[in-house]
């Protein structure tokens, strides 16, 4: 694959002053442009100043439609509430779409409500779980699509199959709702393992499709769950009986294979591949891991929060644990075995979500907003 001309384009905040020159007053906006240009094969890495777009607000969840535009679901509090906040009631929301054709953002929803999750369906609709209910959007009111018993909050995530179908799991739920709208519900297949818990959902290359499994109060193990067409195969994914942990984020790559985040309570987290009908594991990076940042008698939790795929690459959120907002962006090729902080991203850069992958063609990565610290930033990233 060649190398391509990358224009990374850098939107600073706008910079307001006045000056007086007989009386008179004159605002002047000054909007500051930077234009990179370094060679690198395969994308084509655009970033977009946050706080231009969206003050102090948060990017909490991404989501792509097959023409390419994304979705942002954002938040910030309330400057009225009160301690201790409540994120139902307390945190304001919007929806925001960027237009890869206009090249353009704009407001969906100005006052969206509170939601766990965001999905677009193939003819552009608005899926979202909100108070264990999925809601889908087809104009400015959700219609409701399915409802949790005693309106429980047990739905965790969605994903959208090679069928359009949609799937949802939660606690001791799984189901999928069709092109049709008609909903097919296979809990009873998760009696086995009582009160567990399911998601993240991924969608893999050939299109099966890979949910993590968490077991109940009573039941400490950990699956990956692989549906293929209509058979079921759940992996154990416990080391050890030291381990406690769940699945965080499964993405595929390009050569079929599967990857696995898994957090571990009680020490570092685990990256597994699943490929030609076996598993493999492969060490993760363990950050900030010096007696400064970090006393022994606290055990290094390093994990990847969410994974992403670029070619056979596997793009990692890494998170060091340590309860503050210093998640890096790293990569993983399998080729050579080796981890690598992003080119892209500032080494101090604090990343709060990213989303997308090869099945989509792009790739987006939001920053923390730091007051006093950084700018909020968002990264996209166009595969070839």
């Amino acid at each position: 694959m060649s190398g391509i001309r990358v224009d990374q384009i850098a939107l600073a905040r706008l910079h307001h002053y006045k000056s007086r020159k007989a009386g008179a007053g004159v605002i002047v906006c000054l909007a500051i442009m930077i234009a990179l240009s370094p060679h690198v094969s395969g994308l084509t890495h655009r970033v977009f100043d946050v706080d231009s777009l969206l003050g102090q607000q948060e990017i909490e969840d991404v989501a792509l439609d097959e023409g390419g535009s994304a979705y942002f679901l954002t938040g910030f509090w309330d400057p009225a509430s009160q301690w201790p906040r409540d994120r139902c009631t307390d945190r304001r929301h919007s929806l925001l779409r960027y237009d890869p054709l206009a090249d353009s953002f704009t407001t969906v929803y100005s006052d969206f409500p509170y939601v766990a999750k965001i999905l677009v369906d193939r003819r552009h609709h608005l899926w979202t779980i909100r108070n264990g209910t999925v809601y889908k959007y087809m104009g400015r009111s959700p219609t409701t699509v399915l409802e949790s018993p005693a309106g429980r909050h047990v739905f965790n995530d969605m994903a959208l199959d090679h069928e359009g179908c949609i799937w949802v799991a939660g606690e001791a739920h799984l189901c999928r709702i069709d092109t049709a709208g008609v909903v097919t519900d296979f809990s009873d297949r998760m009696e086995s393992i009582p009160e567990a818990s399911l998601g993240p959902l991924h969608v893999a290359t050939n299109g099966d499709v890979w949910i993590g499994v968490e077991g109940g109060r009573r039941d400490a193990r950990i699956f990956a769950l692989q549906i293929h067409q209509s058979e079921w195969t759940f992996y154990p994914l416990r080391s050890s009986d030291a381990q406690i942990g769940r699945v965080l984020s499964i993405t595929s790559t390009a050569d079929g294979r599967v990857w696995l985040s898994v957090e571990n309570f009680l020490g570092p987290g685990r990256l597994l591949c699943f490929g030609d009908g076996e598993w493999s594991e492969v060490k993760v990076p363990l950050l900030y891991d010096a007696p400064v940042m970090r006393p022994k008698s606290f055990p290094n939790r390093t994990c990847a929060q969410k994974l992403v795929s670029e070619g056979n690459r596997v793009w990692a959120v890494m998170d060091p644990n340590t309860g503050l907002p210093v998640a890096r962006l790293m990569t993983f090729d399998p080729s050579d075995s080796v981890w690598a902080d992003s080119q892209f991203l500032k080494r101090d850069a604090c990343v709060k979500t990213i989303s997308g992958g090869q099945a989509q063609g792009q790739i987006w990565v939001a920053e923390w907003p730091c007051p006093y610290i950084q700018p909020g930033r968002l990264h996209r990233f166009v595969l070839d």
